[in-house]
């Protein structure tokens, strides 16, 4: 008799513990109920069609040129045709909007399910809860076959926050026949003194001709932080002689226009500063070179500052989905398609920056093209993946702008570089 009463009290705690065990995962928060997680993770390649024929429909906002927005158009119709149950709505913004205008967007849940972002504002926008991670289970290519310089801005917390659309180191553009007034040879630029001498040597107004100047696009603070590198370099090591060298460009600038040579930075568009022959030196996105083509303009990588090191900092763009999309699993499907190896392909072809998969340098049709920026990719370096990049960037913008109206030293322009980069 004993032994049934303990056989019946083992039956019900036995049963009250599955009861409870239900009861609490069902009190559990589920992947509903998180903004930054897909509400049910499928397998890759694998997508769930929405029950009684229901339509979902998926907003993507994106600034590229028209050309670019062509290429994306054909992919989203091609992946509706397959998916006629997913609608896509992009929109082509005229400008990119800025950091700030973005964030408000996203506060006030206004923004689009899926956006297009240089890769230094991701973490600063999942730190704030606004975007939602992308799981690996849900992306066709792993980390592993992306260049890791532009995995490493996307990673935050254990996670990764954006689908790498493109890559985009860059390189110096000269005018040949200047250059050899000075008998300076392509071998000097790779050198970060031999580069600074020239620099120097420009700007001191020792060019023969008018308009050859040393000319940056003020929109573009990657390319400004770029040209810095080596005045930086040489500020670890001799602060003083950086800093006088930095400010005498400064002064070049402030000659007037019937300087021989000076030192610019403006708006401006580097294929018409090449049609008008405006500059005997800038730094422009290496994707840019192609314009070079039958000019007496070359080009040459950004110098390393050690044998094998980096040279320059790497930007480029990722689609996030934001937080408050209720098509999280449909803009993951989407994606994959619009950032396969054939798709950064036709992007690239269209006139965008590099691929970021590294097979798209194997293909055959490809290869002679791509493989000369392989290895600057591969030993390339970006802006620290962690929240308040974007900020920094903003404000070195700013303190940029400051030092060149004579605000502010050279000394504290170079310290802004130093907490940018570190």
């Amino acid at each position: 008799m004993q032994g049934k009463v303990r056989i019946a009290a083992v039956c019900c705690l036995i049963i009250f513990i599955l009861f409870s065990g239900s009861m609490l995962q069902q009190s559990l928060p589920t992947s509903d109920n998180h903004s930054d997680t897909f509400n049910s993770p499928f397998p890759r390649h694998i997508y769930s069609v929405p029950s009684g024929g229901m339509t979902v429909q998926l907003t993507a906002s994106v600034a590229l040129s028209e050309s670019q927005f062509d290429v994306l158009q054909h992919l989203t119709t091609q992946f509706e045709e397959e998916y006629p149950q997913i609608q896509i709505q992009l929109e082509q913004t005229a400008y990119p909007m800025s950091l700030e205008a973005l964030i408000h967007q996203l506060q006030l849940g206004t923004a689009s399910d899926v956006i297009l972002v240089p890769n230094d504002w991701v973490n600063d926008l999942a730190a704030m809860g606004l975007l939602t991670h992308i799981p690996s289970e849900l992306s066709m290519h792993s980390e592993r076959e992306h260049f890791s310089a532009v995995i490493s801005q996307l990673r935050w917390n254990g996670y990764t926050w954006g689908v790498p659309k493109d890559v985009e180191p860059y390189a110096l553009a000269y005018n040949e026949p200047i250059m050899q007034q000075f008998g300076i040879s392509p071998e000097n630029l790779q050198r970060m003194d031999g580069l600074i001498q020239y620099i120097q040597s420009l700007a001191a107004g020792n060019a023969v001709g008018d308009g050859h100047v040393i000319s940056l696009q003020v929109e573009d603070s990657k390319a400004i932080l770029n040209f810095l590198m080596p005045y930086y370099v040489l500020w670890q090591k001799e602060q003083q002689s950086a800093e006088m060298q930095l400010e005498s460009l400064i002064q070049a600038s402030h000659e007037g226009e019937d300087a021989a040579a000076s030192f610019r930075v403006e708006a401006g568009d580097v294929k018409e500063w090449l049609e008008e022959g405006q500059f005997a030196l800038t730094v422009i996105p290496a994707s840019q070179v192609r314009l070079l083509q039958s000019t007496s303009f070359q080009s040459s990588p950004l110098p390393a500052a050690e044998q094998g090191g980096s040279s320059g900092i790497v930007s480029g763009h990722s689609f996030v989905v934001t937080a408050g999309s209720e098509a999280k699993e449909e803009a993951l499907l989407w994606l994959n398609q619009v950032t396969s190896v054939q798709a950064q392909l036709e992007f690239y072809d269209a006139g965008g920056a590099f691929p970021t998969l590294k097979s798209a340098y194997e293909q055959a049709d490809w290869k002679d093209a791509l493989e000369p920026i392989r290895d600057e990719l591969e030993r390339g370096q970006s802006l620290p993946g962690k929240p308040g990049t974007a900020q920094k960037m903003t404000d070195f913008s700013v303190m940029w702008s400051k030092f060149a109206e004579g605000e502010i030293s050279a000394n504290a322009l170079f310290g802004a570089i130093e907490s940018i980069i570190n």
